[in-house]
């Protein structure tokens, strides 16, 4: 129980860790957080500062989903507490205490847990957001699509694992709304 309670938390930290807004700040001197809504996510910085600073927000953010897979398995916790880990993950990264209660998108580093966990419904999610992202250019759109895909094909699952990806889609959800109900007039992008 508690190497499950220290997973949850460390999945949380992990989440609330804002490495696409440190790429920003630090390899590119933007406050990536100035421009348009408020949220940090590597597609801010593919168009803010191009596409080798998305790659490495991507690929950071993605690892972070990795980074508790790999934790898990170290511990060897049950399968069940790492489906919840990622509402964690998911949680911290999209509100995180660091950024004053601003985020990234929450798809990212959840994709990176869920390539550990799943590898199919992974793929499925990572193909889904990228299609929708190519369509509508719209990231919080795109999390949303991929979500959705995932409770679709994800039938095959547990209903304890159908229930905490429902909650964590949620969680997707409830951040595409409020971002699309908070949107600046007039983006800086």
């Amino acid at each position: 129980m508690f190497t499950a309670l220290a997973l949850f938390c460390c999945a949380y930290l992990m989440g609330a860790l804002p490495l696409a807004y440190w790429v920003g700040r630090l390899g590119y001197s933007l406050a990536v957080d100035d421009y348009g809504p408020g949220s940090v996510g590597p597609v801010k910085l593919l168009r803010l500062a191009g596409a080798d600073a998305m790659l490495l927000a991507f690929l950071l953010e993605s690892a972070k989903g990795v980074f508790i897979g790999c934790l898990a398995t170290w511990f060897q916790v049950h399968e069940t507490n790492c489906w919840v880990a990622l509402l964690f993950l998911a949680l911290g990264h999209g509100w995180s205490p660091v950024l004053f209660g601003r985020g990234g998108n929450v798809w990212v580093p959840l994709n990176g847990l869920l390539l550990w966990l799943a590898p199919d419904l992974g793929r499925l999610s990572v193909a889904v957001a990228l299609s929708f992202l190519l369509l509508t250019r719209s990231p919080s759109l795109s999390a949303s699509a991929a979500m959705a895909a995932l409770l679709l094909f994800g039938s095959h699952l547990s209903t304890t694992v159908l229930m905490v990806l429902s909650v964590t889609a949620a969680a997707v959800f409830f951040q595409t709304w409020l971002i699309r109900c908070h949107q600046m007039p007039l983006s800086k992008i």
